[in-house]
């Protein structure tokens, strides 16, 4: 009798395990995720109605764990998540007019427009990877273990990288971070973004073609609208611009570079790259079991830290693009554009560029990451050649 009891019991027990413990312990993930909880807080934290210019806080907290946590799960970035920082608070709501919602599985995204009509989007932070599983794995032990996996991302590397581009020549968006104010009457920013620390940046449409901050192009396309007119013969490929582009990808360790990561700028019939969307640079996967035991299987999660640089991770997601983009260009192109950035960035330039962290957090992870650029940068003709083979190989 009781061995039949056990036996019932024990599914029972790991049903429980692995579905019901996760969300009855689930209050710092809640504050973290849930948007109801969330807007509330920031009702509370601009309660008063005065203009705030700032506030000092942290991202998010959700990343904290114990010491074994960080040995099972990895250190990451889980520091520069909770340290507090002066943000400044985004004041202009009332200069935008909202748009739609948007972003992909893991970020929440608004889209709005100015006076002139030109589009901007406010990206989340904060990421929740845990849209990217399967339903009915969502109320369980794999969603806080999947939230928690965005630790690895670097939430401040979008000004640093705008900084570095600039020095390129490489036309981009501007990202600036702000804390969204809550505020009355409520609208569909508020409910989304209220409270949280977002990137804010152009939004690239028709509306900003001739705009100075894009050397003033004739056109704006996505990747597909491009390939469509290149085919028709109605426009080149600037392949040599992409080639730089995507050499800078691996000094900065940014894996996902697929074709959704580009806008094009169309300047005398031909097509500019213009490379969007950062949440992958400067990650750190490659502490803890867990993250070891992931990369055995796939090895696109390379980390930004001093060891080599491998081409064939950094490509996994990007080289069927990279396949129809530069074959076309020789081995000493690649090793001309490796070059190029060696005599670009300047250790004046990568300082400066790496200032635009907060004060805090360049004094956890400045003079490191300064450290680990100048490193790969040295090795950048080198990966070159083993991109040149690997984007001419069947």
């Amino acid at each position: 009798m009781f061995w039949k009891r056990k036996r019932f019991l024990i599914p029972v027990l790991l049903v429980f395990l692995f579905y019901g413990l996760p969300n009855l312990i689930n209050q710092q993930e809640r504050a973290a995720f849930n948007r109801v909880d969330q807007l509330a807080i920031a009702k509370s934290s601009f309660a008063n109605k005065e203009v705030r210019d700032s506030i000092n806080r942290g991202i998010s907290s959700f990343y904290k764990t114990s010491a074994l946590g960080e040995m099972l799960l990895g250190q990451h970035h889980r520091k520069l998540w909770s340290t507090k920082v002066n943000l400044p608070v985004f004041n202009g709501l009332d200069t935008l007019t909202f748009v739609k919602t948007g972003g992909g599985q893991q970020t929440t995204s608004v889209e709005l427009k100015d006076r002139n009509k030109k589009r901007y989007a406010f990206r989340s932070v904060n990421k929740d990877n845990s849209n990217a599983l399967p339903s009915f794995l969502r109320p369980s032990l794999v969603r806080p273990f999947i939230r928690d996996q965005a630790s690895a991302l670097n939430p401040y590397s979008g000004p640093v990288i705008a900084k570095l581009l600039k020095s390129l020549e490489i036309a981009h968006p501007e990202p600036v971070i702000y804390v969204v104010p809550y505020r009355d009457p409520i609208d569909s920013t508020i409910i989304m973004l209220a409270g949280e620390v977002v990137i804010m940046e152009e939004e690239l449409n028709k509306r900003w073609v001739g705009s100075p901050k894009f050397d003033r192009p004739e056109q704006i396309l996505n990747t597909d609208d491009m390939f469509m007119l290149v085919q028709k013969d109605q426009l080149e490929i600037d392949a040599r611009l992409f080639l730089r582009c995507r050499l800078f990808d691996f000094l900065i360790s940014d894996w996902d570079r697929h074709s959704k990561q580009w806008k094009w700028g169309v300047y005398d019939g031909v097509a500019k790259p213009i490379p969007i969307d950062r949440d992958m640079a400067f990650c750190k996967y490659e502490d803890g079991w867990a993250s070891k035991v992931v990369r055995i299987f796939n090895n696109k999660f390379q980390s930004y830290t001093l060891n080599e640089i491998k081409v064939d991770g950094l490509t996994k997601n990007s080289l069927p693009l990279d396949k129809k983009i530069l074959p076309n260009l020789k081995e000493e192109v690649f090793r001309q554009e490796a070059n190029y950035l060696q005599r670009a960035l300047k250790d004046s330039i990568i300082k400066n560029a790496f200032k635009a962290y907060p004060p805090e957090i360049y004094e956890q992870v400045g003079p490191t990451h300064i450290k680990i650029l100048k490193k790969r940068l040295s090795e950048l003709e080198s990966v070159s050649g083993s991109f040149f083979n690997l984007v001419n190989g069947d």
